[in-house]
């Protein structure tokens, strides 16, 4: 129940609008702009470099527009297509939950949708809306996947009148700008128009902030800065510290070397040593709460710590309205990290050590793999590629796989079996027998080098491999004989390769008439509850089991299974994690059966 509440909140805080700092400036300006023209427009592109308020500006935009605003933001986490339309759709539930029970909804609540399909369902239900709608994708420059820029550019192209996108990022998005600037479907907002201006600047200090300070100070400062809204916040910082100071205009710069002399020297050294501490310990992670803090860096009551580091306005950014989460400005964040790893180098594989250990406890791999990568612990990405890897491969998230497979160091490849036993794993399942085939071969040759009692643990990992082989090419023969092989060394413990032994055998039998020789490999899957991937292997056993008994003429003992599988993919907390055509292949056979 933690896992899934800590997941949930991660995800509300992307489609959340941000909230709105305590100290800001006010863009009345760009707001009237922004909410005249974009009904106008197809999309609106915010392009700046970083700190120029392009969130800010927006999120108070969208708190008081009066068509309804989507909100996503952008982590970076977004790197393949289903997981962005996923995350689009939640973000459109957000302030339109009817939207959950249209053709959309039903399609994404499976697990690998087509995305032609969803495409056309997101155009088709903003068709029918009676009102406008925007969506602002916010740090769009993070997003690297070709897929999701030609989806996206699908969806502009196709945009129904009363449907509108805002794209803010730092750089600009790989779409054909100047063919809708040409036929006057693009509105832009650049850096000279998020520029503050010399009002904009005096209202913040004067007024924001609680100075007195001269008309020339302000034009000093504003000069200064060149209406780089961190730049002022920097130097509303330093005037905190030494208000009788002249202000140093020179560390107030774009330049990142600048910036970090300013934060270092100015802000970082001045502040209390354990602030300093908390600080750099925790700028590794991208996004912060209480409990997270606390497990990195030790300190209790670190929410207290986060809550206090907001009001005094240290560049920490709040995620939702609870004020749980929090994430540093980004260069706050880079900065502090570079000085870990300066002052204290030794520490910091071990606080990634602690933050993988605290997203693995709470069911959150992807991050949990993050930091284990970076920490260079290849017993703990070991850990988390037998907990979730199986679940993953069934539930057909191939790319998501590779992805983490690609990300490993190329040495650990051929000191740890479990990295290519995973990825000829992919490569059966999607297709490539012959290079999964060739990955089993190398890992087996590099196996038989040595001998101890891990070694021979292995190669019945590769035999339970080429059973499944032997099963898919349908020759029986040779699956059991493998079978044999790997049950001979697999430990009892092992319950991943063993229920996937049976699982393919009770395949094979049953396609070659065997049916109880079938019965009893798919009971023994079912024995095998504490497989990591059981749930998507019990709607495989209860089916086939299902279609046994119906072979026989056993209709009430079939419905019964087919009951059982329903339940198991209908359960609020797995939602999500079976393949489409697993789902369909259940409700097929109820309305069949029922």
């Amino acid at each position: 129940m933690i896992s899934r509440c800590t997941s949930m909140i991660i995800l509300e805080n992307k489609v959340q609008i941000p909230v709105r700092p305590q100290k800001f400036i006010l863009r009345s300006r760009l707001r009237e702009i922004l909410e005249s023209k974009i009904t106008q427009s197809r999309f609106a592109l915010v392009c700046t470099p970083a700190g120029y308020g392009k969130t800010t500006f927006l999120a108070d935009w969208a708190r008081t527009v009066s068509l309804p605003v989507a909100w996503l933001s952008i982590t970076g986490e977004e790197q393949d297509v289903e997981s962005f339309l996923r995350y689009l759709f939640a973000a459109w539930e957000k302030v339109q939950p009817e939207i959950a029970k249209t053709s959309l909804g039903i399609l994404l609540e499976s697990n690998l949708p087509d995305i032609k399909a969803v495409l056309s369902a997101i155009l088709n239900a903003a068709g029918q809306l009676p009102n406008h709608l925007a969506f602002v994708l916010d740090d769009f420059h993070l997003i690297e996947d070709k897929g999701i820029h030609e989806a996206l550019a699908f969806l502009i192209d196709h945009l129904p009148s009363n449907l509108h996108f805002v794209l803010a990022g730092r750089s600009e998005p790989p779409l054909s700008l100047a063919r809708y600037r040409a036929h006057h479907q693009l509105l832009e907002i650049r850096i000279d128009d998020l520029r503050c201006t010399r009002e904009e600047s005096a209202a913040f200090l004067n007024q924001s902030m609680g100075f007195e300070l001269s008309s020339e100070r302000i034009d000093s400062l504003h000069a200064g800065t060149e209406g780089w809204i961190t730049g002022l916040q920097l130097a509303a910082l330093t005037l905190q510290s030494h208000p009788e100071g002249s202000g140093d205009n020179r560390l107030i710069s774009g330049q990142d070397r600048f910036i970090a002399d300013y934060l270092a020297e100015d802000v970082l050294d001045r502040l209390p040593v354990n602030v300093q501490d908390f600080l750099m310990k925790t700028s590794l992670l991208e996004r912060l709460c209480g409990p997270l803090c606390e497990a990195v860096t030790g300190v209790e009551e670190s929410q207290e710590v986060l809550e206090r580091l907001e009001r005094e306005n240290l560049f920490l950014v709040p995620l939702d309205v609870r004020r749980e989460w929090f994430r540093y400005h980004q260069l706050f964040a880079d900065f502090l990290y570079q000085e870990l790893n300066k002052r204290h180098p030794q520490i910091v594989p071990d606080l990634h050590r602690r933050a993988a250990r605290w997203y693995l406890m709470r069911d959150l791999p992807e991050e949990a793999l993050h930091h284990a990568i970076a920490c260079q612990d290849a017993r703990l990405v070991m850990q988390i590629g037998e907990q979730y890897f199986e679940a993953k491969l069934l539930s057909g998230e191939y790319r998501m796989l590779t992805r983490w497979l690609d990300s490993l160091p190329k040495q650990w490849q051929f000191e740890y079996p479990l990295i290519g036993l995973s990825r000829a794993g992919v490569l059966l399942f999607t297709g490539a027998l012959e290079d999964g085939t060739r990955c089993i071969d190398q890992v087996e040759q590099r196996l038989m080098l040595e001998e101890s009692v891990e070694t021979r643990w292995h190669l019945a990992r590769v035999s339970a491999i080429r059973c499944t082989i032997a099963c898919f090419q349908n020759d029986l023969a040779q699956a059991r004989s493998y079978a044999t092989r790997a049950f001979q060394d697999l430990p009892e413990d092992d319950h991943t390769f063993r229920a996937a032994i049976h699982h393919a055998l009770g395949d094979t039998y049953r396609r070659n008439g065997r049916w109880e020789e079938s019965r009893a490999s798919y009971l023994k899957v079912l024995d095998l509850v504490h497989t990591p991937a059981f749930r998507i292997r019990s709607v495989h056993a209860f089916g086939a089991l299902a279609d046994l008994e119906l072979q026989q003429g056993r209709l009430r003992e079939s419905a019964t299974l087919w009951k059982k599988a329903l339940t198991v993919i209908e359960t609020r907390e797995f939602r999500g994690n079976f393949p489409l055509p697993l789902i369909g292949w259940v409700y097929l056979r109820m309305g069949e059966i029922l």
